[in-house]
């Protein structure tokens, strides 16, 4: 059909590290003429994944560190550490594959502090983007989203969007712990191009609003 790029966009592509390697194995083995990227988990990412997909021919796949701070970590549930982070981009970087970053700013006990660690880490493990979203968008039935229905965060001035009469997050809500956060990455953003705020107009205007437009459109997408 004359298709040239693929973005595989599973939650994620390597959740199911057996299934990863087979769709890589699947796509060598027809000899496909094309460029695929996907979404990658920060675990399971061993070198023997990572060179099937340099050899499938997967380009800069984004994978998702969440933040760089230990405590962050722990907060949101995640199962990987600082040190997994660095064993995956570890990996990516042996098979030769240039990968992507993201990671979410103002979640729980996200601040400027922690903010700083997760650049310190980007820095060290060195991807070619590292996307930022200001805000966790809260949704019923996921741990995070329970977590803060049952009580068990302290949302007061915290949350944005559809704050009021929306007790099943259908609409758009927002938690941010600390707008601090935000200030800080945007300092990165304002002296490295490799950092990016994506979103930056959205939910009901919690996202900064710069006064130069041709400055907010250099830093953010």
């Amino acid at each position: 059909m004359g298709i040239t790029f693929l973005f595989f966009a599973d939650a994620e592509f390597n959740n199911h590290i057996g299934h990863a390697e087979a769709v890589c194995d699947a796509i060598i083995a027809a000899d496909l003429d094309l460029e695929w990227s996907c979404y990658l988990n920060t675990i399971p990412i061993t070198l023997r994944l990572a060179r099937k997909l340099k050899a499938a021919g997967c380009v800069q796949p984004c994978v998702s560190v969440v933040s760089g701070n230990e405590s962050v970590l722990k907060a949101f549930g995640t199962n990987f550490t600082t040190d997994h982070i660095r064993k995956a981009a570890d990996a990516l970087h042996q098979a030769g594959i240039e990968f992507n970053v993201d990671v979410l700013v103002g979640g729980p006990g996200d601040s400027a502090a922690s903010v700083r660690d997760t650049y310190q880490l980007m820095e060290e493990i060195e991807p070619t983007l590292v996307g930022a979203n200001l805000g966790i968008r809260l949704f019923p039935a996921t741990p995070f989203g329970n977590a803060v229905i049952a009580g068990k965060f302290d949302v007061a001035g915290k949350l944005y969007g559809n704050v009021n009469d929306n007790p099943d997050f259908y609409r758009p809500i927002f938690y941010v712990s600390d707008m601090g956060a935000g200030e800080s990455f945007m300092e990165i953003c304002s002296s490295d191009p490799r950092y990016k705020l994506f979103g930056y107009d959205g939910f009901g205007g919690v996202n900064y609003k710069l006064s130069n437009p041709e400055t907010r459109e250099a830093l953010c997408i």
